[in-house]
Parts: C-alpha cells; sequence; structure tokens
C-alpha cells in the first residue's frame, strides 16, 4: 500500500497530541513495510490527513482519510463541512466513533493509539519513606480540558482535611507551541523562610480558597523535553493523575500506565477503551459540565480578540472521589503498584505504535477493496449504458 503523509502537523515540536500520533505514526508504518509517500507527483492509493477538521484539507482526486478526534459531547459546526470532505474517518475510540456519526455519513472506524515499549519502559518502585518526596505527576497542554485546576482543587481539599502526607508532592508539566498559554498557565514561586516551604500564587486560578493560602509541595515544569527527558519524568514519579474533561485517546495516560505508575483518571471518553479498575483508580462520579472552546482572532486594527467559538459538555471529576483516590494510592501503595504492573502489561502487550499502525492498515486495506469494488460495479454499469 502507498500512503500519501498529507498530515500538516507533520513536524511540530510540541510534545504531544496530534504531533506525536502523526510523528509516531510515520515511523511505525514505514516499520510495517507501507510506502510513504510526501509528493503529488508520485502514485499513491489514499491521501492520510492526521489533523484536526479545521485543518483539514483534502487532495483532489484521491481518497482522503482524515484521522481525527475529538473531547467533547458535539464539535464546533464550522467542522462539520470540513469533515464531510473526507471519504473516511478514522478516530481513537469508540466514544469518537459515536460522536462523529452524528456528523459524518461515511465510515467511521475506529484505531486507538499507542506509547513507544522501547521509551515508556516499566520500573520496578517502592513506597518512599515519610521525609522521602512521594511524587503525584500530572502532564498536559496548558488549558483546563486537561484538569490541571480539578488537581490543584484535590490538593487543597486533601491539605485542609488535616490528612495529607507532609511528604507527598504535585508535579504540574506543560508545555505547548503557543507561549502565551503556557504563560497564564506558569506559576510564581515564593519562599516561606519562617515555614520552609514553598507557596505557590497561581495567577488566574479562581479555584484555590483565599483562606488556604498555601499549597506545599507543587512544582510548575514548562520546560520543552527530549522524549528521554519526558520518560524520565514519568519514571520519577510514584502516581499519575488525569482528572480531565474530555480525552479523545489520552496518550499521557497510555504513556504513564507504560511505565507501571499507578494511575487516576476521568473515566469517560478515550480512557474506556484502554483502562479499568483493573489496572488503576478510575474517576467514576464524574458529571457533565461546559466545556467552552476559545479562539482568538487578529482584527484590522492589529487587536486580537478572543471569542467562544464552541460550547459543549465534557466529564467534571468529583472532587472528593478524587482526594479519596489520592489517599488510596499513599495509603496503600503495594495495591498500587500491583494495578500499575498490569497496567503496564497491558499497554506493552496491545497498546504500541506498532499495534495502532497494523490496525489502521487493515482498515485502510478493507475500504480500499470496497471502494475498489464499487468502482468495478460503476463502470461495468456505464459500459452496459
Amino acid at each position: 500500500m502507498r500512503i500519501l503523509w498529507a498530515s500538516q502537523l507533520k513536524g511540530i515540536g510540541n510534545t504531544y497530541g496530534y504531533s506525536t500520533q502523526a510523528n509516531r505514526m510515520y515511523e511505525a508504518l514505514v516499520t510495517l513495510g507501507v510506502t510513504i509517500v510526501e509528493s503529488l507527483a508520485e502514485p499513491f492509493d489514499l491521501a492520510v490527513h492526521i489533523v484536526t477538521p479545521e485543518r483539514f484539507v483534502p487532495v483532489p482526486g484521491a481518497r482522503n482519510v482524515l484521522f481525527t478526534m475529538y473531547e467533547a459531547t458535539s464539535i464546533p459546526e464550522s467542522w462539520i463541512p470540513k469533515v464531510r470532505q473526507a471519504d473516511m474517518l478514522v478516530v481513537p475510540c469508540r466514544n469518537n466513533r459515536d460522536l462523529f456519526k452524528n456528523y459524518f455519513p461515511g465510515p467511521v472506524e475506529v484505531c486507538g493509539l499507542g506509547i513507544d515499549p522501547a521509551l515508556f519502559t516499566f520500573v520496578e518502585r517502592r513506597k518512599p519513606g515519610p521525609k522521602e518526596p512521594f511524587r503525584y505527576l500530572w502532564i498536559g497542554a496548558p488549558n483546563p480540558r486537561k484538569g490541571f485546576q480539578l488537581a490543584l482543587v484535590s490538593w487543597t481539599n486533601w491539605l485542609r482535611s488535616g490528612k495529607m502526607p507532609k511528604n507527598v508532592q504535585l508535579y504540574l508539566k506543560t508545555s505547548g507551541t503557543v507561549e502565551d498559554k503556557v504563560a497564564r498557565f506558569k506559576v510564581a514561586i515564593k519562599r516561606d523562610e519562617k515555614a520552609g516551604t514553598a507557596l505557590v500564587d497561581f495567577f488566574e486560578d479562581k479555584f484555590v480558597p483565599p483562606d488556604v493560602p498555601s499549597l506545599p509541595g507543587i512544582t510548575v515544569d514548562s520546560r520543552n523535553m527530549t522524549d528521554a527527558e519526558l520518560a524520565a519524568l514519568y519514571h520519577s514519579a510514584h502516581a499519575f493523575l488525569l482528572p480531565s474533561v474530555g480525552e479523545g485517546w489520552g496518550l499521557t495516560l497510555c504513556e504513564a500506565m507504560a511505565t507501571g505508575l499507578p494511575c487516576i483518571w476521568t473515566h469517560w471518553g478515550g480512557p474506556r477503551d484502554f483502562a479499568d479498575e483493573t489496572v488503576g483508580y478510575p474517576l467514576t462520579k464524574w458529571r457533565f459540565g461546559p466545556l467552552r472552546m476559545m479562539n482568538a482572532k487578529k482584527g484590522e486594527d492589529g487587536k486580537v480578540a478572543v471569542f467562544a467559538e464552541h460550547d459543549s459538555y465534557g466529564a467534571v471529576a468529583d472532587f472528593g472521589e478524587l482526594v479519596r483516590r489520592e489517599a488510596q494510592v499513599y495509603d496503600d501503595y503495594d495495591r498500587a503498584l500491583a494495578l500499575g504492573r498490569k497496567a503496564s502489561e497491558r499497554m506493552h502487550a496491545r497498546f504500541k505504535w506498532s499495534d495502532c499502525a497494523e490496525r489502521f492498515v487493515q482498515i485502510c486495506e478493507k475500504w480500499s477493496t470496497i471502494w475498489g469494488a464499487r468502482k468495478e460495479r460503476a463502470d461495468a454499469i456505464k459500459l452496459d449504458a
């Protein structure tokens, strides 16, 4: 099979999301023996686009496959005409299949994503002593959908309960290609010399109550990292948090699970296709809450106006359940590690990028055969006429 690689996001230097998928899929397909074409001058069977729908530009006269996703209960209206220009949609999870079938009359196939098994290796962990740091890790883009605010609320509530162990740490790792978003996410770290603890002021966070001015043990890291550095960060942690409002798949959760990290996540959307209570700590007491998609446009006067492009809904985790899960992991870490080992075994057995590439090729071959048969019938009808 010859695939025209029409993914406009290939090569963007962001650690997560579509760029990771596009780059890893490219490598896995080549390893599988698929010929990747990057010029319209060469013959190809299908044009493959791994992009968000608004960036989708179909190749005229070709069969165009749009590999995309969305994280909420409805897609922006501006996306619908773009989506309908594709010949087939491929999405990472069953939730997305059901979502896009509301807008697209053609075939919608499911192809889960994966991990790099050589990078996100399993590591043995032990529970740190009472004077050693116990790190809860959150990784995500600098936007509220990824749930960093929910993680902070849980941290506040745990602290207020008087039951938070003194050695726990919350490590927030973010990065992005839009610097102003990262800047809004960053925090200022101050040093309380008397208490000897780090105090954190969140510039735009309205969720931290004023009567709890200090949140101990919080680190924010917005550095650009290599893949090896990212893997080392997972390996350094003791538990992983992803209380996101919506995931088309959940790459960071997959990567954390692959390393054996005990994981806590919102059990809706993409994660339901690869994670459950036998391999971690799902947050099941969520409720649907508003999820607003914001956009910005520069006017003729040069000023940038921010506006709401789309209002939809996502799954908002219950703060109380999140705190209980965090405490469960800490209090019975042997059980948490046993679940983490099972999670790692599942990821490495079934959810590698090579598995994703094999499934994708099967889908493409299936529909190439169907489309070819339909064309032959249509040509035969024309000849008979």
